[in-house]
């Protein structure tokens, strides 16, 4: 009866069975009904080992030795945090949950009206196929577990999505969250240049459309995922990012990629003011080689301009700048 599969918020992306064996903790053949994830794992063995952790120490998750022995859980919440919206049955824009007891809450970022918060709120004891969203009839409820929601993003320092300037909510069709057909096409082969283009200077385009003139790197048809991409090389370690850029005002980032493609991409953060001309300095705080660097481009329909873009790393290699 589960909606929903991998990569979705709803039960059938999140809920798995537990089988815990445990001489001297657990009895053999009882079940439970409390809601553990992996992260109780590590407090529960301290616990039962009575071993102290280290000063200071912080956990995400919780012991979970009452259950094991029988006991209910009471009030004890688990998240799941999915900024994502791959092309599978029942997608979500991105949000975040929190399941406490009966009630699950999910927020979808900025789905609301006016950029506000979007809430699904289901009773899982009577609706666990998260067939009917109570968030209108419970404004109370919802309010109390978006606070949960929210204290746990701050805890845990999760980066967030943020409201999108160029949205327009006359071109976005919710009826088509869900559905797969939309959101799993296969992706549109890439708009770039050829990767041997001699006018990118070994930059390459993935999600747009790329194009030299007059001195100027003019990049066009900006998708989600637009971004301009360059083999470090050299570069290892603390390394500035610097590049001239003219587009409208928004919020980007600068990723780099250790191990190359397929690597964990790692980024830095960057605010565009917008309007005219101006030069971003991004700190890639890199412990080794920098593999892939990717500069992503804020999704908007007027032309983005490049003057030059520059990497410096502090490992004493030479600066690698490309003017176009």
């Amino acid at each position: 009866p589960l909606r929903g599969g991998k990569a979705t918020m709803f039960e059938g992306g999140v809920r798995v069975p537990a089988v815990i064996v445990w001489p001297g903790i657990t009895t053999a053949g009882t079940r439970s009904d409390a809601i553990i994830q992996s992260e109780d794992f590590y407090p529960t063995l301290l616990e039962a080992l009575a071993l102290k952790p280290a000063e200071g120490q912080r956990f995400d998750g919780h012991s979970i030795l009452p259950a094991l022995k029988g006991d209910a859980l009471a009030g004890k919440a688990v998240f799941q945090y999915f900024p994502h919206n791959p092309g599978v049955p029942d997608w979500l824009p991105p949000s975040v949950s929190v399941h406490r007891d009966d009630w699950k809450l999910i927020r979808i970022f900025h789905g609301g009206e006016k950029g506000a918060h979007r809430h699904l709120l289901f009773n899982l004891r009577d609706d666990l196929g998260e067939k009917n969203n109570l968030a209108a009839q419970k404004p109370e409820l919802v309010a109390e577990l978006d606070a949960l929601i929210e204290t746990f993003l701050t805890d845990t320092k999760a980066v967030v999505p943020v409201p999108n300037p160029a949205f327009d909510p006359a071109k976005y069709r919710p009826e088509l969250e869900g559905k797969q057909q939309p959101k799993g096409k296969a992706k549109a082969p890439n708009k770039g240049k050829d990767d041997g283009d001699p006018a990118l200077q070994g930059w390459k385009a993935r999600d747009c459309k790329a194009s030299v003139k007059d001195g100027f790197l003019r990049i066009t048809n900006i998708g989600s995922e637009g971004f301009l991409g360059f083999s470090a090389g050299k570069h290892s370690g603390p390394t500035t990012a610097k590049f001239r850029i003219k587009a409208k005002a928004g919020t980007s980032h600068f990723d780099w990629l250790p191990g190359g493609v397929g690597g964990k991409q790692q980024r830095t953060d960057f605010t565009l003011k917008g309007g005219d001309w101006e030069e971003i300095t991004v700190e890639l705080p890199a412990e080794g080689p920098l593999g892939i660097v990717r500069l992503y481009l804020p999704m908007q329909e007027q032309p983005v301009e490049i003057d030059w873009i520059e990497l410096a790393s502090k490992n004493g290699s030479k600066p690698t700048r490309t003017g176009f």
